[in-house]
């Protein structure tokens, strides 16, 4: 087995009630996604840029120059802010003039200004036997093949994965990274890009042991992509061997 194996076995074995009677690995199936995405970010507006689209809903306006006038501010600060309502598409340019796009109404009334961050990537994990994606801490190892597949697995067919629960997927990913500062909070809205899914196999170690003490035996499995003991395996087999276990 390997050394991430006899690890786990001295740290299980620090406990001097607790023998290991059977050590196993085995390959549990897992679904993976590319999926391309994009975050948004969430402020209230500010009241010069509620200004700028206020003038603008109400007024032909062809230079930022005028809206600086008009609201007795300094040109660079209108420009600036006009260019970024511009790459947010929330204003456009017209022969008349610039003009609100249904976007910029519907941020306006709200008072929320919406700023698409620019796009990211992420291998999604999804595994038939949990009905859940699954989560890694860091970068795990993934076989095309397996040698041994875990004997309890969900079937390995292509698993049915609308747009919706990727994006929920992604949502659970980034359950730690999102940020809710003061000011502005970020979130998802939807997925610009993702694959059909290809199957893939991760080594998990099992190991039966016996409690002096408690007088039973039982079983732990460490899953690599939850980086931890996973006692839904656990349960696993327990439901089926433990009867027949001495």
């Amino acid at each position: 087995m390997s050394n991430l194996a006899t690890d786990l076995a001295r740290q299980l074995e620090r406990n001097k009630a607790v023998t290991i009677k059977h050590r196993d690995f085995w390959q549990l199936p897992v679904w993976s996604y590319a999926v391309t995405f994009r975050r948004v970010k969430k402020y209230r507006l500010d009241i010069l840029m509620r200004m700028i689209l206020h003038v603008i809903d109400e007024m032909p306006i062809r230079r930022a120059a005028a809206i600086a006038e008009l609201l007795v501010v300094e040109e660079l600060f209108v420009t600036d802010l006009m260019e970024k309502l511009l790459r947010n598409q929330l204003i456009q340019e017209t022969k008349t003039g610039y003009v609100l796009t249904p976007a910029g109404k519907q941020q306006l009334l709200a008072g929320i200004y919406e700023e698409e961050q620019e796009e990211e990537y992420r291998d999604l994990l999804f595994s038939p036997t949990h009905q859940t994606f699954l989560v890694a801490d860091e970068e795990v190892e993934t076989h095309e093949e397996a040698a041994t597949p875990f004997r309890y697995a969900q079937a390995y067919e292509v698993p049915d994965r609308h747009e919706e629960q990727l994006v929920e997927g992604v949502k659970e990913t980034l359950a730690d990274e999102q940020e809710h500062a003061e000011g502005f909070v970020e979130s998802l809205n939807g997925l610009v890009d993702y694959d059909d899914g290809e199957l893939r196999w991760v080594t998990c170690y099992e190991f039966r042991l016996y409690d002096t003490v408690e007088k039973m035996t039982y079983v732990r499995v460490w899953n690599p992509l939850v980086n931890t003991w996973d006692a839904f395996l656990e349960a696993e087999i327990e439901e089926h061997e433990a009867p027949s276990w001495t």
